[in-house]
């Protein structure tokens, strides 16, 4: 019947046919697609943003537990009464910014297993008020070695803390895992309803086959383009939130309170103390500034100046440089780019400490940190005359966790590179590396100017 009124209709009407049902096919296939992805991606990003949230309270609630135990021990060696009433202040507030962070993690804890864990820590936390409390009525009558000796028994308590603390964390990134495979399994989906239509419309256009394969080819490309990039964001999300959150963050605490001490203790090294409260604070800009990147899907919308950035690596690099015997030479012109300012200054620092890091014995060391506007783009780049690198380790040198054969006798973590490529890729820049074994290496970056648009804005 339907063959029949398509030949009344003529030639035309039977050779476009077979391109009205895939079309329609198609249509209806991408709506059933499109359902379920804008179902998907907003079930996904309320949970990844409830695990982002989880992973930062629990970080800071296991800084505050630190900080507790640090203010007793800090308690038990005054010996003066005004001394004590001023840490147990610090207690009182160090308290009571714990339970304002419990308060706002207890209706996120909804991951298998997390409820259960976070319900152990608040006991194993509760249990220490009582022991802590008869630690610092010790130290008030200035029995310190009972304080301390009430304070080392709680070690075991501290460190099942620690415990829930990594459990939680582990729950967490089991959560994003899982959200990976979830996309993973909507995408499988999605291709086979796509391979099917594909097959269907070969079928019902055998005379026009090369076309209609063309068209699916096309299509089955750009499906495994945005597959990659899904997996890809989902993996950057697990290593910067979690482990930057967990591994960076959570010692700050620690360190400030430290400075706090020295402070008291040494009054006259003011300019020590100076120092490092700066450097505190860039480092938590730093690790801010890396959350908000991991949180988003683009780079934030934030303009800074490449000749400060550099002028700050300068100046911290500049006593290493000397004493090292290092030739420094900064040459940045200033302008406008599109990244945060502490991010772009982290990723400076971590080029310009490896270029000297890796120096030759049997030259004196040079470093050039060099930057200029060219047409729309901004060229950052940092040059070494040092060991350089093999192509195998030039091409994987972004990895994350990577370190070189002939690294290993030098200290680092293998995550500066890879924090320096996701800064500059995160702000909608790119990076490169030329290296060559025994003549130096050259990092060269490429940064959006702030009065251009993004590359990718129209796509």
């Amino acid at each position: 019947m339907l063959k029949g009124a398509l030949h009344r209709l003529g030639p035309l009407a039977l050779f476009f046919a077979p391109f009205v049902v895939i079309a329609g096919l198609f249509a209806a296939s991408d709506a059933v697609n499109m359902h379920q992805l804008t179902a998907t991606r907003e079930e996904n990003l309320l949970l990844v943003r409830n695990m982002l949230a989880s992973v930062e309270l629990v970080t800071r609630m296991s800084r505050e537990i630190d900080r507790t135990r640090l203010l007793v021990d800090a308690h038990i060696f005054e010996k003066g009464t005004v001394e004590m009433a001023g840490i147990e202040q610090q207690l009182a507030s160090t308290g009571s910014d714990f339970a304002t962070d419990r308060r706002e993690y207890d209706p996120i804890a909804t991951l298998p297993g997390e409820a259960a864990t976070w319900q152990k820590l608040q006991r194993e936390v509760a249990g220490l008020d009582a022991p802590l409390e008869h630690a610092l009525a010790l130290s008030r009558r200035n029995r310190d070695a009972e304080a301390r000796q009430a304070l080392l028994m709680l070690e075991p308590s501290f460190s099942a803390i620690d415990e829930d603390v990594t459990g939680l964390v582990s729950i967490n990134r089991a959560g994003a895992e899982a959200t990976v495979e979830r996309v993973r399994a909507l995408q499988h989906l999605s291709s086979t309803r796509t391979r099917t239509l594909g097959l269907l419309g070969i079928a019902l256009s055998l005379g026009i086959g090369a076309v209609t394969t063309g068209l699916l080819r096309q299509r089955q490309a750009r499906i495994e383009r945005s597959s990659a990039i899904l997996e890809e964001r989902n993996r950057d999300l697990d290593a910067f939130a979690g482990r930057v959150a967990h591994d960076l963050r959570g010692p700050l605490g620690a360190v400030s309170l430290g400075v706090q001490r020295l402070a008291r203790l040494a009054p006259a090294e003011t300019a020590i103390v100076a120092l490092l409260r700066r450097t505190l604070a860039r480092m938590d800009a730093i690790v801010g500034g890396l959350l908000a990147l991991s949180r988003s899907e683009s780079a934030p919308d934030a303009v800074c100046d490449p000749a400060v950035a550099a002028a700050d690596v300068t100046e911290d690099l500049a006593p290493r440089a000397q004493e090292e015997h290092v030739a420094l030479r900064v040459e940045v012109e200033p302008a406008r780019v599109r990244c945060l300012e502490p991010l772009l200054r982290q990723a400076l620092f971590n080029l310009a400490d490896n270029a000297m890091k890796y120096r030759r014995a049997d030259i004196p060391a040079a470093v050039e940190i060099e930057g200029r506007a060219l047409d729309d783009t901004y060229e950052l780049s940092v040059r070494d005359n040092g060991t350089g690198m093999s192509p195998e380790d030039a091409r994987r040198a972004f990895d994350p966790f990577f370190r070189a054969q002939r690294a290993q006798n030098h200290p680092g973590t293998g995550l500066g590179l890879s924090i320096v490529k996701r800064v500059i890729e995160g702000s909608g820049g790119t990076i490169t590396v030329d290296s060559h074994l025994g003549r130096g290496t050259t990092f060269r970056t490429r940064l959006l100017l702030a009065d251009e648009a993004p590359s990718h804005a129209a796509s």
